[in-house]
């Protein structure tokens, strides 16, 4: 084909459309579907099989670690020993904290309470939980005074469970 400048093709060939002819004419003959090889799709199943017990395994783990469906653990009955332990520790601190502020209460006491350490001694099983001897260590000070070293001798009983302790703390006689 030959063209002229500045001119369109001369003749114009019709595109060529085979197939069967449809309500608007021809239509053009559809490709037929790509079909993957065997050995693709035996390979995609496994890969898609293993995958799926992966993600069961990862559900089935973390269900366990947090407890079952619900995600509670089962609550431990009663109350140990070292849980007793912990719960004493704090209500010595407590109780402490409420009898130094009785002593520094006020604007002319002028009186510093420090806790130096609470120690625990001996820990034996009580009534419905376990008994703590404990030992606060302080020191008090005031503007004219050195500082003075004391202790004040406790005893705590804690009853209950690990996760909601009841304690009592009295003087040790």
């Amino acid at each position: 084909m030959t063209y002229e400048s500045g001119s369109a093709p001369r003749h114009q060939q019709p595109p060529v459309i085979s197939g069967p002819p449809d309500r608007t004419g021809w239509a053009p003959e559809p490709a037929p579907p790509p079909s993957a090889p065997k050995g693709r799709t035996r390979l995609a199943a496994i890969l898609f099989a293993g995958a799926a017990l992966l993600l069961l395994a990862a559900v089935a783990v973390v269900l366990v670690g947090r407890g079952g469906p619900g995600g509670m653990r089962p609550v431990q009955a009663g109350l140990t020993e070292q849980g007793a332990q912990r719960a004493c520790r704090t209500a010595v601190g407590r109780e402490w904290d409420a009898r130094s502020d009785q002593v520094t209460r006020g604007e002319d006491s002028g009186v510093i309470a420090t806790v130096n350490s609470i120690e625990l001694l001996e820990t034996w099983k009580a009534a419905g939980g376990y008994s703590v001897n404990a030992t606060v260590h302080y020191t008090m000070t005031t503007a004219l005074i050195a500082p003075v070293p004391g202790s004040l001798d406790l005893t705590c009983t804690a009853t209950g469970a690990d996760d909601a302790p009841v304690t009592t703390v009295a003087n040790r006689s």
